[in-house]
């Protein structure tokens, strides 16, 4: 149904504050996150998305600035979107999102191993207008 562009047109999008409701009423999966304003189930992520992820993590962590903080596979609050990226880093601390996640960061990474266009859709929200990069790497 949704590939009918007539039908797509005719779908209410959610808001972010919407979205918050639904979910803390439980009626929306946590395995969800909210993307241009539709509520998208979350990929399953394959060991290999795994281990590519923490060797970032690992890796970014130890040149990580002071007043900078690593984030992994946790939101960001967007206009009409609550995305979950798989690292992102952002300013502040921990307590400085204790009653809302950031509104942006500094870097945000996607590992893309068997979902290119998503991620890739993902990109342009992170990027909000501005150019995304889309990085490809081979190395096992």
């Amino acid at each position: 149904m949704l590939e009918h562009p007539v039908v797509r047109r005719q779908i209410a999008p959610f808001s972010v504050e919407g979205y918050h409701k639904l979910r803390d009423l439980g009626v929306v999966s946590v395995k969800t996150e909210l993307l241009n304003g539709a509520i998208v189930e979350k990929m399953t992520k394959s060991p290999r998305h795994t281990l590519l992820v923490h060797r970032l993590c690992d890796g970014l962590a130890v040149d990580l600035p002071s007043g900078y903080q690593l984030r992994k596979e946790d939101p960001l609050t967007l206009m009409t979107s609550e995305p979950e990226p798989d690292i992102a880093i952002v300013s502040g601390d921990i307590e400085t999102y204790r009653d809302r996640h950031p509104t942006t960061a500094a870097l945000v990474l996607e590992v893309a191993v068997s979902s290119r266009e998503v991620d890739w859709a993902k990109a342009e929200l992170y990027a909000g207008g501005r150019r995304a990069r889309l990085l490809v790497g081979t190395r096992r």
